[in-house]
């Protein structure tokens, strides 16, 4: 019997009617993601969560959130090179 099945049959006598359950909000649902993170990388990671008191798929969350918010509010802008070599000059002279 194929797993569907069996998780069917398993809760076919059970009633839920009377279940008083809650709601989650779609804001607080959360989906997972997977990803590969060189070794080298990974434990950078784990010892920023260690040092921040979370764990590394919190700080991941709050990574990617903080990185999405920044390039939804990030506008592209045009200027000259020459306004752009002024400006770098006039930095490195300031340091």
């Amino acid at each position: 019997m194929r797993k569907r099945g069996l998780a069917e049959q398993a809760l076919a006598g059970l009633d839920f009617t009377e279940v008083d359950g809650e709601v989650v909000e779609a804001s607080r649902a959360k989906v997972v993601h997977s990803a590969r993170i060189p070794p080298h990388y990974s434990e950078q990671l784990e010892a920023e969560a260690t040092r921040l008191g979370t764990n590394p798929s919190a700080l991941i969350c709050e990574y990617v959130i903080e990185a999405l918010n920044r390039a939804r509010q990030d506008e592209v802008v045009t200027l000259r090179r020459s306004d752009l070599q002024r400006a770098i000059e006039k930095v490195i002279k300031a340091a």
